[in-house]
């Protein structure tokens, strides 16, 4: 690294979509996965059967993102209405995690330098900056691609290999024809990209706060801030690439977590207990069809912004982001608990075994093929799992078993998809 180079490096890891730049390169279907700390996620998105019979794009997006103790997800939806709003949902959610991820690692877990003596924190005092980044990591790009082990906490992601829109007429193939695992690895993760001349994914404001509700906001300000600048340089128009976005931050060292969303979609939460939560409520429009978009110049207006301490992220098993085309088959019903039925089902199939590269997969063809009468649009869902002991007095009653759904309706899980 150059002396002029203040860039700091240290080990991370990435998967999902990334910012469409000189070519398109935006999957019809994505999955991936990830250990981190005492958590696990697996994310995936599959195009919706409209785009597919349309011979268009899939329009959502996803991206996951770990630094130190720091785990960041970002899901967002392109507008159907503009053909080009996968580079905004590309960009965002890319850009969100990245940026959800710098904010974060900036924040003071304790007061340190001037805060200390009742004055203001010096930005540029990294006394009290995080330091769960081990050292040998600090300063220096990671060493090559270590073992290959589930259980280290190293990283893969599988996605299916695009094919022509002409052959995109079925669902995707059995995993063993078209999925590849991208090597285990650790990627060399920048903050700051001092001197760029283009706007880069994650380039966040970085100002001190121990509030990561504010984190949240922070992120999603300079995520707006960095798409009209992208949408500008290429020459385009932010009516050209609408997109919901959601978001989330977490401190895996203690669960303390915090999430914003824009739009239609949802955050959800299954405790221990088997009882799920929905985490926001956003603004809605309340027209049919209409949804609110960061797009739009009253976007801060739109946004909501939750935050849970550590003491009741305990009380939390999953937490699930997804788009309206997930949201809308899992948390509506008839029947009337569908909500509670599909978020138990899905979260036993996740867990269900202990590879994750698999859970990813069969998601992925789990969201690509259920049936739900009027479900077309795509489907992206990112659960993070939390991996604790279960005492017996936290399990649901004896007698209150996961109900088996209608064959007719997959909305309960992925058992009831030709158990992908």
């Amino acid at each position: 690294m150059s002396g002029t180079d203040q860039s700091t490096y240290c080990a991370g890891m990435a998967f999902g979509d990334t910012a469409i730049r000189h070519v398109d390169a935006h999957l019809d279907w994505r999955a991936g996965h990830a250990r981190h700390e005492s958590y696990g996620v697996v994310g995936a998105s599959a195009i919706g059967h409209l785009h597919l019979r349309n011979t268009s794009r899939r329009d959502d997006a996803f991206a996951v993102r770990g630094l130190g103790r720091w785990l960041a997800v970002a899901v967002a939806d392109g507008d159907g209405s503009r053909p080009q709003s996968r580079i905004g949902a590309c960009y965002c959610a890319e850009a969100l995690s990245e940026g959800l991820i710098n904010v974060a690692a900036h924040l003071r877990a304790t007061p340190t330098g001037a805060e200390s003596r009742g004055g203001h924190a010096d930005p540029s005092d990294d006394s009290g900056a995080d330091t769960t980044i081990p050292p040998r990591d600090r300063g220096r790009l990671g060493s090559g691609p270590p073992g290959v082990d589930a259980n280290t906490g190293e990283f893969a992601t599988a996605e299916y290999i695009p094919v022509s829109l002409a052959e995109r007429t079925a669902p995707p193939p059995e995993a063993n024809d078209s999925i590849g695992l991208v090597g285990w690895n650790r990627i060399a993760y920048q903050q700051g990209h001092p001197g760029s001349g283009s706007p880069s994914p994650g380039q966040a404001a970085t100002a001190a706060t121990r509030d990561l509700g504010q984190a949240v906001r922070q992120a999603f300000t300079a995520t707006r801030a960095g798409l009209e600048a992208f949408i500008h340089s290429r020459r385009q128009h932010l009516q050209d690439v609408p997109c919901t976005l959601l978001g989330l931050v977490m401190d895996t060292t203690t669960g303390e977590f915090a999430c914003g969303q824009i739009g239609d979609g949802a955050i959800t939460a299954l405790h221990w207990d088997g009882t799920p939560h929905l985490l926001l409520t956003p603004p809605s429009p309340g027209g049919t069809g209409e949804v609110y978009v960061i797009t739009q110049s009253d976007w801060g207006d739109r946004l909501a912004v939750s935050a849970a301490k550590a003491a009741e992220a305990a009380r939390i098993a999953t937490l699930f982001l997804m788009t309206d085309g997930v949201a809308e088959d899992a948390i509506y019903g008839p029947p009337v608990d569908q909500f509670r039925r599909w978020s138990q089902s899905i979260d036993r199939e996740l867990r269900a075994s202990h590879q994750l590269a698999a859970t990813a997969i069969r998601l992925l063809r789990f969201l690509a093929t259920y049936e739900v009468p009027g479900s077309w649009d795509d489907r992206t869902l990112v659960a993070v799992l939390a991996n604790r002991t279960v005492h017996p007095e936290e399990l649901p009653p004896t007698g209150a078993s996961i109900p088996t759904p209608e064959p007719t309706s997959s909305r309960a899980g992925p058992a009831d998809a030709d158990n992908p």
